[in-house]
């Protein structure tokens, strides 16, 4: 079996050649993702993350109140979505919250 020689200069450029790449995309990265955060609305989501529920609430009344369609999947603990009651304390995640990777 031939080994193949690696030089000093070949893993010098090498790293140059990592380095450069991960530094740039890195910071190319960084923008994006800093211009997906200042997209974020507060507005987007008027409820805080835990919710009691109250009197005559539904859960349909609640996602559209609060802008939270997953409050289903967000919450194993609620099996059925009449399954609801004064005093039940729900995670909901608006949809801004959701972090969907953006496409290159």
């Amino acid at each position: 079996m031939a080994r193949s020689k690696v030089s000093f200069g070949d893993l010098i450029l090498l790293g140059l050649l990592l380095f450069l790449l991960l530094h740039v995309g890195g910071s190319e990265c960084s923008k994006k993702m800093e211009t997906r955060r200042m997209l974020i609305e507060p507005s987007d989501c008027p409820c805080r993350e835990f919710y009691t529920v109250e009197e005559g609430e539904t859960l349909q009344s609640i996602s559209a109140d609060c802008n939270a369609p997953f409050i289903l999947l967000d919450n194993p603990h609620v099996q059925d979505a009449d399954d609801v009651w004064p005093g039940l304390l729900l995670r909901l995640t608006c949809p801004s919250h959701v972090f969907l990777p953006l496409a290159r």
